[in-house]
């Protein structure tokens, strides 16, 4: 089944029609976490509405991956929507967006309620979990024996941290 066909109701209404059906692509890409390779169909180089930028890094996830659950949202000015046209994003596979806090959509049927990550409160956490991410990688940061990079971090992190208070 092609990637528009899963499910048309994960795209704004005419989406098919914007993209003329010569520029069909199979795409090869290795995940960023598992460094398995996966094969999807696109029209065109991305899907705009499922295509995000992070911190500068093109970021492609399946659209079913996104359309109940807004682990990629957009967010200040780490995260946005991907430009029209980008070359080899960094790709996760559905598994990987799973095991790091992300959620595929379930179609429920017709008469139930509809899956949504957001309402159930499967993300209240995510704060906390980054911010332990952040204290494991600073502890990682201590004990390497690089003082010029610690010196950058603590010079980074102290700017930003002065700025909060």
């Amino acid at each position: 089944m092609s990637h528009f066909n899963y499910d048309q109701k994960n795209h704004i209404n005419q989406t098919k029609q914007l993209r003329k059906t010569e520029k069909n692509i199979v795409h090869r890409r290795r995940c960023l976490f598992c460094g398995l390779n996966f094969c999807f169909f696109s029209r065109g180089k991305n899907c705009r509405q499922h295509s995000w930028n992070i911190f500068n890094k093109n970021i492609q996830v399946a659209c079913n991956g996104q359309f109940s659950c807004n682990a990629l949202a957009a967010c200040l000015d780490m995260a946005k929507l991907a430009d029209e046209d980008f070359l080899d994003p960094w790709y996760i596979c559905c598994k990987c967006f799973e095991i790091n806090g992300g959620h595929i959509h379930q179609k429920s049927g017709s008469g139930k309620l509809k899956f949504n990550c957001k309402t159930t409160g499967l993300h209240d956490e995510d704060n906390n979990k980054i911010l332990i991410t952040i204290v494991n990688w600073l502890l990682h940061v201590v004990e390497n024996n690089d003082n010029d990079k610690k010196e950058i971090v603590i010079k980074h992190i102290l700017n930003s941290t002065l700025d909060c208070l």
